[in-house]
């Protein structure tokens, strides 16, 4: 399993601020009513209700502008996302430890992802925490236009927003290669390569580029 990857600086400053522009412009519903079992009694948070088409197109297109991020192609590897919830929290709420589903919709959930809006100056608590099979764990409090992606099926929590507001988008990965060891496989071998650039062996990064368009050809499905 590997650690949560945090990457700064997301989109450029002003596609974040109209997506936070847009998010902002939301109205919010109870979010413990989309969840399931057993979560609705740890989940205490707003979730935005898309209503209009307009909206419906613009969190589309946020979804296509997550997936088509150089970091999260040439490292997640993903196929498909969730349409993103925006979520909010509020002075005292929280989500308790738990994993997310296997599958949301016809998406294989095989990572998780929060991208802040806010900034971390201006809400207490609040921080992700998530939990390593191992018994540890990392807590995570994002800056603003940074996004965090983890293992779907680790155990996270969010914990009580204490002052201030806490306002994310939240969706799920569906990787084009299915298992974490192939997917690992993969990300060592381009690390080989990046390196035989670096050195400026090109010729052999080229040839081992194409071993890697192979693996991903057969790791695919």
């Amino acid at each position: 399993m590997n650690k949560p990857t945090v990457i700064g600086d997301f989109f450029p400053k002003k596609i974040f601020k109209e997506i936070q522009s847009f998010a902002e412009s939301l109205e919010f519903v109870d979010g413990g009513k989309t969840a399931n079992g057993a979560a609705k009694k740890i989940k205490s948070n707003l979730q935005a209700d898309y209503r209009t088409s307009e909206e419906k197109r613009t969190i589309s297109k946020i979804a296509q502008a997550i997936q088509g991020h150089a970091l999260v192609q040439s490292y997640f590897f993903p196929k498909k996302l969730t349409v993103p919830m925006v979520s909010k929290y509020m002075p005292g709420m929280s989500y308790g430890k738990h994993v997310d589903r296997s599958h949301i919709g016809s998406v294989r959930t095989d990572y998780s992802f929060t991208y802040c809006l806010s900034s971390s100056e201006d809400y207490e608590g609040g921080e992700l925490v998530v939990h390593s099979s191992d018994d540890q764990q990392q807590k995570i409090k994002l800056q603003a236009n940074s996004i965090v992606i983890y293992d779907t099926n680790s155990v996270h929590e969010v914990l009580p927003v204490i002052k201030g507001e806490r306002l994310c988008l939240v969706g799920w990965i569906e990787c084009l290669i299915p298992f974490y060891e192939m997917r690992e496989c993969v990300r060592q071998v381009t690390k080989i390569k990046n390196g035989l650039k670096d050195s400026k062996q090109n010729e052999y990064a080229t040839l081992l580029n194409n071993e890697i368009q192979n693996l991903i050809k057969i790791f695919s499905r």
